[in-house]
């Protein structure tokens, strides 16, 4: 991202909407990058990804949010 890295953002998108989940993508990811997406993220997708990695990634979340309605 050209004005500020994807850790950093997660953090501003948590003052203003701590309940929102944050999925990261990356291109790849190294053993020392996953503690910081462990830590930044809720959940990360890394390439090459599958519509199915997507979804499953995604409901995860989606069933969180419809079991506390």
């Amino acid at each position: 991202m050209p004005v500020m890295d994807g850790s950093t953002a997660a953090i501003q998108i948590r003052k203003n909407h701590p309940a929102l989940p944050i999925i990261a993508q990356t291109a790849h990811a190294a053993h020392n990058e996953i503690a910081i997406f462990e830590s930044a993220f809720d959940d990360y997708i890394t390439k090459p990804f599958t519509k199915e990695k997507i979804r499953n990634t995604l409901r995860k979340f989606l069933d969180k949010r419809s079991s506390t309605k």
